[in-house]
């Protein structure tokens, strides 16, 4: 795995934390709104199609905490 610096001021890492709890919000409406689908009848192929979505969103949402986290800890 890669690691990268960046160089930020306190403004700037502000507004990347408020970015970044701002799309995690918005992957947390996806993921309900993809498990709100799964649970109603649906082709197999469309339920394939949301799985994969689901597991895609779930990643990112992962993803993001982790740099979010790592960022707060910066931030210390």
């Amino acid at each position: 795995m890669d690691t990268y610096h960046l160089k930020l001021s306190w403004s700037e890492l502000d507004s990347l934390k408020a970015a970044m709890v701002k799309t995690i919000d918005d992957l947390e409406k996806c993921h309900d709104m993809l498990n709100a689908k799964l649970d109603s009848p649906l082709t197999p192929e469309l339920y394939a199609q949301y799985l994969e979505y689901l597991g895609n969103v779930s990643k990112d949402k992962a993803n993001m905490q982790s740099i979010l986290c790592k960022a707060d800890l910066s931030h210390e």
